[in-house]
């Protein structure tokens, strides 16, 4: 590569690391398994997000889990009006992709959130834990 491609590359990653268009994706959420997840909402009494469809989410949820499903279009604004930002979160769906895809959301909104990694499958002992 000639001096003139080596300093146009130079360039290039010094004017994406100052616009921050990194191609990276920083995580700010935290994804716990199913043994930490049930210990969060125990000791810390979180808003319980349940992001599945109103389907699924008849079908069997989390003791006290409020429904709002991460694939409405309005998934953003009805958070936003039910949930507490002073209070943390923690998200879960069926298999785990959901509730990432929202936990991304929610922590841009500026919520603190936990989300189950593996979803409600992952889960052991549903009943002790007061699936519904």
């Amino acid at each position: 590569m000639s001096r003139k491609g080596i300093a146009i590359s130079i360039l290039a990653v010094v004017a994406l690391s100052i616009c921050g268009c990194q191609t990276q994706t920083k995580k700010t959420y935290t994804s716990e398994s199913y043994m930490s997840f049930s210990r969060y909402i125990e000791d810390n009494d979180p808003q319980v997000v349940d992001v599945r469809t109103a389907e699924e989410y008849i079908k069997g949820h989390l003791q006290n889990a409020i429904n709002i499903d991460v694939k409405k279009p309005e998934f953003s604004q009805r958070a936003s009006t039910i949930l507490e930002k002073s209070r943390p979160i923690a998200i879960y769906c069926r298999s785990g992709k959901r509730s990432k895809i929202a936990a991304d959301l929610l922590s841009d909104m500026g919520y603190t959130v936990i989300e189950l990694d593996g979803g409600i499958v992952s889960w052991k002992g549903k009943l002790e834990y007061g699936v519904n």
